[in-house]
């Protein structure tokens, strides 16, 4: 049950570092397009 309930926690884990890096790259992508708005 603890090998299980770890496996869990690292499953979370990867699953919060994979959310984190998506947002960071929509709003990288929406403010790379704001920017560029603003120069043209």
């Amino acid at each position: 049950m603890f090998i299980y309930f770890r496996k869990s926690i690292f499953r979370a884990d990867r699953t919060i570092k994979v959310y984190l890096l998506l947002k960071y790259l929509i709003k990288a992508q929406l403010i790379g397009c704001t920017s560029k708005r603003k120069t043209i």
